[in-house]
């Protein structure tokens, strides 16, 4: 027999089939292993991208809601609280009144001035293994407008009766009565109300008396105000309300530090001692003042203001409503604008909701 001719044998043959199929098939099978690791680890890096996710947005919803606070004076400094937001996610909330905290926020090498007038919001946001961190800044929103006269009245037709040692006067001032050297009208008519108007209703020596920008008398017109929006939100957020229709004395807010109070009488309020106040003072009815008052901030009377004795100083400015028909003084009564009183009076409605943008503060 020729051994060239021999056949291969069963177990050789099935040698070389397993070889060559593994040679074929261990490639894809490998490159299949390998693709499936990485679709693993993708998948887990997903994962946790999507826990990092919804801690920002978690985080969001607390601004959001501190926002909300904001708006409804509710955002108080210190203020410190836990958002359940369902499914997992939840936020931890803390505010800070800078202008309040004794600390150079800003770099200026000034502590708690004017421009540190924000609330620095930190939310810390969370999910599963996730934790995500912002600090969002809210600055203040003024609930009045800005009222550029030391007296502004509504009432086309209301009687003006200066009498005595009265003076509307608009030469700004700062709080404590220093002089600016910025002039504005000492007495303003809401438009549509005309400067004729309020010109015919100063006779004699109340000419005299309303002093300030363009000489005697100093008057101008000034823009409307939305008395019925304002009064309810004064009345919202008032931080002493009078209950008595009157006060042998009275005391709100403080000078020291400058501490302004929204105080709120819902009908006549009558002082007949001493009364001293800084922020803003509401009165729905009559102002009636027999005694002393020192007002700094802003007073807003919706009917009648009569003054017959005592004295009045008020730093910063008077307000009357649409409703009033009479401005009776006829004892020391002196009204003096204060740009600086108006907005700090401005400053007690608490409304921070001027969103000055966030930062985030690093992934935990």
């Amino acid at each position: 027999m020729n051994p060239h001719n021999e056949c291969k044998s069963p177990d050789r043959q099935e040698g070389f089939v397993l070889v060559v199929m593994l040679a074929v098939l261990v490639p894809p099978i490998v490159l299949l292993g390998a693709f499936a690791a990485t679709m693993v680890q993708r998948g887990n890096e997903l994962g946790v991208q999507l826990e990092q996710e919804r801690a920002l947005f978690a985080a969001e919803s607390g601004v959001d809601d501190a926002i909300f606070r904001g708006q409804t004076g509710t955002l108080n400094d210190g203020l410190s609280y836990t958002l359940t937001l369902g499914n997992g996610v939840s936020c931890d909330v803390r505010a800070t009144y800078l202008k309040h905290d004794g600390i150079d926020n800003d770099g200026d090498h000034l502590i708690d001035e004017a421009d540190e007038d924000v609330f620095q919001v930190v939310v810390t946001g969370h999910y599963r293994n996730a934790t995500r961190k912002v600090a969002a800044y809210l600055g203040p929103v003024p609930l009045l407008p800005v009222v550029n006269s030391a007296v502004l009245y509504s009432n086309r037709a209301e009687t003006i009766d200066l009498r005595g040692s009265v003076q509307l006067s608009g030469n700004d001032v700062g709080l404590t009565g220093v002089a600016t050297g910025i002039q504005y009208p000492g007495m303003a008519l809401a438009t549509p109300g005309t400067l004729a108007e309020l010109s015919g209703q100063l006779t004699g020596g109340e000419r005299n008396r309303v002093v300030g920008l363009g000489g005697t008398p100093s008057i101008g017109t000034g823009s409307p105000l939305d008395w019925a929006t304002m009064v309810p939100q004064l009345q919202n957020i008032a931080g002493r309300v009078l209950t008595a229709s009157a006060y042998p004395s009275l005391t709100v807010g403080s000078s020291s530090p400058w501490t302004p109070v929204v105080a709120y009488r819902n009908g006549d309020l009558r002082l007949t001692g001493t009364a001293t106040g800084v922020g803003i003072l509401v009165v729905t009815g009559n102002l009636t003042l027999v005694g002393n008052l020192n007002w700094t901030g802003i007073v807003i009377v919706l009917g009648n203001v009569v003054q017959s004795a005592g004295s009045a100083m008020v730093t910063g400015a008077l307000l009357q409503g649409p409703a009033a028909t009479l401005i009776d003084c006829r004892g020391n009564f002196t009204v003096r604008y204060s740009a600086t009183a108006y907005a700090l009076a401005n400053s007690a409605t608490g409304r921070y909701v001027a969103f000055n943008g966030w930062q985030e503060l690093g992934k935990l």
